[in-house]
This record gives C-alpha cells, structure tokens and sequence, in this order.
C-alpha cells in the first residue's frame, strides 16, 4: 500500500486544496510557474476524478482516532499521477512523503483503488501496548488462579477438612 502525506499526518488531498487556495488567494509567497499550477490542477482533477469518496462512516472506527486512507498496490496510475502531484507540491515548498506498507488483514473499508485502515502504532506505542497487555494478562492469570484458590477452599470447607 502507499500513502502520501504531510509531515502532520494529513493527506496530501489537503495539501493541494491548501495551495490550490493559496493560488486563488494571490498571495504575494506564490512562487508557482503558471505550467506548474495548471499540471497541478490536472492532477488533482483527475486523481479526484478517478477515485471514488470514501463514505464517511468508514472513518468512524471506534478504535481509532484517526483512519488513514492509502492507496492499494494495484492502483498503479493513481500512485503515479499523485507522485507526480507530490513532486509539484513539493518543488513548492510543501513537505509530502511517500509511505509504504503491506496490505493489513482486516481493512475498515476498500473499493478498487483505496483501502482504509486503522493508524498504525508508532514503534513507543507498540512498545507500550506491548507491555500494557504483558501485565493486564498478568492480572488476569492471578486473577484465575485466585477463583481456582477459593473454590478450591470452599470444597474443602464443605466437606470438612
């Protein structure tokens, strides 16, 4: 899978409507060549045009925060018009980056093109969830061996011994 996005975490759909809007603005920083802005808006039209919304309950994923949405190893034109997309950007003073990972097991949703997934957990919060989960199945051992205890007390009470 690939994603491109901004050093925030944000898409790179909202880093080009963010120039795009800086362009209409007319902001005196603009320092787009006119060839460049139309090949900017072109791409974003087609990539737009060529992919298909995401429903929006797809992002409501109890677990997490923050889906992200990537685009599948098969969508080979879309990965390549949006680094283009990206380089344009870039050569503009935005900051994308190009993120690659396997395709996870259980996706929130996915058409064709697109597939969103939960956020993955940087290496502190695996980590960190790694440790969590060592003590809570701690807990719950202790736990079953103290049920285990007192039935085994309360037979014996029953009985007499």
């Amino acid at each position: 899978m690939v994603r491109f996005e901004t050093a925030r975490g944000d898409g790179f759909f909202g880093a080009a409507d963010d120039f795009l809007a800086m362009v209409d603005g007319d902001r005196p920083t603009l320092r787009s060549k006119s060839g460049r802005l139309q090949e900017i808006e072109q791409l974003t039209k087609w990539i737009c045009d060529h992919t298909s919304p995401v429903p929006s309950d797809a992002y409501q994923d109890s677990r997490s925060r923050r889906p992200y949405t990537w685009f599948k190893p098969t969508a080979r034109e879309h990965i390549r018009k949006a680094t283009l997309l990206c380089a344009l950007l870039n050569r503009e003073g935005l900051n994308i980056r190009r993120l690659e990972m396997p395709v996870p097991a259980r996706p929130l949703w996915e058409d064709d093109v697109q597939i969103v997934i939960r956020r993955p957990r940087s290496p502190k919060r695996q980590a960190m969830h790694f440790f969590t989960s060592r003590i809570k199945d701690r807990v719950a051992r202790q736990k079953k061996r103290r049920e285990r205890i007192g039935r085994i007390k309360a037979r014996a009470a029953k009985s007499g011994i």
